[in-house]
């Protein structure tokens, strides 16, 4: 951070760009974690914000874990591109080959 003197602004360096903020900005921000979806799930979180990034490991498998991780509010925070390029995305789940159905069919009592 560059300090502005007798300024009611602060220079970051914000991905490697420089970005002008107020302090009005600044102290109005409030402490916040941030964990990755395979350490939250099973868990609920108030608020959950979703970067979509362009790795391939974003499906829509992903995605519904990461939607219904929020009990209030979802913010999606990428391109609309990102977003429905990951839900046509099939994940390996969706590609896996198991003999699962055909045992269950075998066993079942009917």
């Amino acid at each position: 951070m560059a300090k502005n003197q007798n300024s009611k602004e602060e220079n970051i360096k914000l991905f490697k760009r420089l970005v002008t903020l107020s302090y009005a900005l600044l102290d109005s921000l409030r402490l916040a974690y941030c964990i990755s979806l395979h350490k939250a799930q099973g868990s609920q979180c108030e608020r959950i914000i979703i970067w979509l990034s362009s790795t391939p490991m974003i499906d829509r498998c992903w995605i519904y874990t990461a939607l219904t991780r929020a009990e209030k509010e979802i913010h999606i925070v990428g391109p609309r591109k990102r977003m429905v390029q990951a839900i046509r995305r099939t994940g390996a789940s969706d590609r896996r080959r198991t003999y699962l159905h055909r045992y269950l069919q075998e066993f079942a009592v009917l």
